[in-house]
């Protein structure tokens, strides 16, 4: 064999060496790369797992919410921890976690909007009995009530139960001051549908407006 043929076969030796080094080197840069997306995406449902438990419970605290999905929760949790010790997450662990995680989000969505309309339709209703006495702050209290009617999983739910939470504490506040028995919320109804006449006007109501101060605010009129 001539040096022309040595030299040739030392440079294609070569050639694979350094090829089989670049195939090492791009596999570790894509396995880096797809490690910093598993991290990435499992820090991402720390976050979502973390702010769905701190929603339910304050919901459950607060409003005695019936959630029903405790125990996924728990173990969703747990498999968070076990994927940590690992040192490495696995993209297929990430997706296992990411599909229980939505699971859960779904199901707490829709078990808050059976326990939803029930919890504040009475106070709800109230409010809007009395509205036109005080209109800017029962306004302002259904707003932030009907706020929290549906269950975001983005993040803001602990917020918006927060919210509800302190616009019941002023509704009934406002409920409480107007000192409203039984009889008072019925003539109240009725004026707030445009149904009460003079008949409803008993001394009781009338005493209670006046005591109230809203003789200016209560009109009745002609059918």
């Amino acid at each position: 064999m001539n040096n022309g043929t040595l030299a040739i076969d030392e440079r294609l030796r070569n050639s694979i060496t350094q090829m089989k080094r670049l195939h090492v080197l791009e596999s570790k840069k894509k396995n880096q790369e797809q490690q910093a997306k598993n991290d990435k995406r499992y820090r991402e449902l720390v976050v979502q797992v973390t702010q769905l438990c701190h929603a339910v419970h304050y919901a459950q605290t607060q409003f005695a919410f019936p959630y029903q999905q405790q125990m996924t929760l728990m173990a969703l949790l747990d498999q968070l921890q076990r994927a940590a010790s690992q040192g490495a997450v696995e993209e297929e662990t990430v997706e296992q976690i990411a599909v229980k995680a939505r699971s859960a989000q779904d199901q707490t969505k829709r078990e808050w909007a059976r326990f939803y309309p029930g919890f504040v339709s009475s106070i709800c209703n109230t409010l809007r009995i009395i509205q036109k006495i005080d209109p800017e702050q029962v306004t302002k209290c259904l707003d932030d009530i009907q706020a929290a009617e549906r269950w975001q999983n983005n993040g803001s739910d602990l917020l918006q139960l927060k919210t509800l939470s302190a616009a019941l504490k002023r509704s009934n506040d406002s409920i409480q001051r107007l000192n409203m028995n039984q009889e008072i919320t019925v003539f109240l109804s009725k004026i707030a549908s445009n149904t009460a006449t003079l008949n409803d006007l008993s001394e009781n109501i009338l005493n209670w407006i006046h005591n109230e101060q809203l003789s200016d605010k209560i009109r009745l009129s002609f059918r």
